[in-house]
């Protein structure tokens, strides 16, 4: 083999070496232009009277306006600048540097909100940044827009599962009142008595008393004996006798 052609070979392969140590991007780097897929960032109209009409007059004036949102966020303006970002991304969609001005500028946004979570904005945030990680062929721009995604992230999958512990204890809420709805009336237990129990005891209570409150006569043999001879009973005994048949306490 020829000293030509061994140099040949050696400068190919420090060629392919080089190109092998270059960190290759994740994005699609076929197609490394962010692709226009038909959402509509503004309603506002481009300024034909200045930039002209047609495709190139719109990619002129995007351009201006990625400046405009740049310098702007750069100030600290981020409220202005999304605005003129969403214009510039409207009329040049392909252009990652818009979708990246308008995603730091939202971000930038969300986290100087105080309160509660703005769940659309952070979802705007959320996409901006993905279409820049999957879909721009800059390293480093794909960096930035992962480190900011999976922040973003963390905070909605937070929210998610505080949404479903709310969900979770309003459900047991209700069923609880339905099962309190639901369930059969506690039976009382009958203490009532009887009216005519009730008679019977206090008529059997005064002839008790009554029978008490009575001077107990004393008995003679001559008494007994008469009344046993002649076999009935004196109206004491008679009534003794009834009572004794009827409350059979006597």
């Amino acid at each position: 083999m020829s000293t030509k052609t061994c140099k040949t070979y050696a400068g190919a392969l420090i060629f392919f070496a080089f190109v092998a140590s270059i960190p290759m991007a994740s994005a699609d780097v076929t197609s490394p232009m962010i692709k226009d897929r038909g959402r509509k960032y503004t309603e506002e109209k481009p300024l034909t009277s200045y930039y002209g009409t047609g495709a190139a007059g719109r990619m002129t004036e995007a351009s201006e306006l990625r400046f405009q949102a740049e310098s702007l966020f750069t100030a600290g303006e981020w409220e202005k600048a999304i605005p003129v970002a969403k214009k510039a991304v409207q009329f040049d969609a392909g252009d990652p540097s818009g979708h990246l001005i308008l995603a730091r500028a939202l971000t930038a946004k969300f986290y100087q909100q105080k309160g509660a979570i703005d769940e659309k904005l952070l979802t705007e945030c959320l996409r901006e940044w993905q279409l820049i990680r999957y879909h721009d062929a800059d390293p480093t721009e794909q960096w930035e827009a992962g480190m900011a995604a999976k922040r973003l992230i963390k905070i909605a999958r937070a929210l998610e599962k505080e949404k479903k512990e709310r969900m979770r204890i309003e459900e047991e809420k209700l069923q609880a009142q339905l099962a309190a709805k639901l369930a059969p009336p506690k039976q009382k237990v009958a203490t009532t008595v009887s009216a005519k129990q009730i008679s019977d005891e206090e008529e059997q209570a005064e002839w008790k008393a009554e029978q008490e409150a009575k001077p107990k006569a004393p008995a003679t043999k001559e008494g007994a004996d008469k009344s046993a001879s002649s076999g009935e009973l004196n109206p004491e005994l008679k009534q003794l006798a009834a009572r004794k048949k009827r409350f059979g306490i006597f």
